[in-house]
């Protein structure tokens, strides 16, 4: 989980993220920050899968990632980080699905937003 820093902390519970037994809808940005991450970012896990620049692949090419991602066009692009549908396991950094269609309408599906401070 992204809070788990230390290692040793990999609590998740309604205090940390938005995920099924969390209430069946989005949060606001922010207010779950026992989840937040080390630097102080929000909402990483939970509430909505985020897109990313990743094509899906399985298993992950890790030999053949730049920078962390898989650039090499595939069938359809990943989301990562669970939806307030999911439950504790699909909120895991790890967790990752696919969509053929970057355009696809979903309440689960989204962006996170990042900014620098």
């Amino acid at each position: 989980y992204p809070w788990s820093v230390p290692a040793n902390d990999a609590t998740v519970d309604c205090a940390h993220a938005n995920y099924i037994g969390c209430g069946f809808l989005p949060k606001p940005v922010g207010v779950l920050s026992a989840g937040d991450g080390r630097w102080g970012h929000s909402d990483l896990a939970g509430s909505e899968w985020e897109w990313s620049v990743d094509w899906y692949a399985t298993p992950l090419p890790f030999a053949s990632l730049t920078d962390g991602a898989n650039l090499t066009p595939g069938t359809g692009r990943s989301f990562r980080g669970g939806s307030f549908g999911d439950g504790a396991s699909g909120i895991l950094t790890s967790a990752r699905k696919a969509d053929q269609k970057i355009s696809a309408h979903h309440p689960g599906i989204g962006i996170r937003c990042a900014r620098t401070p």
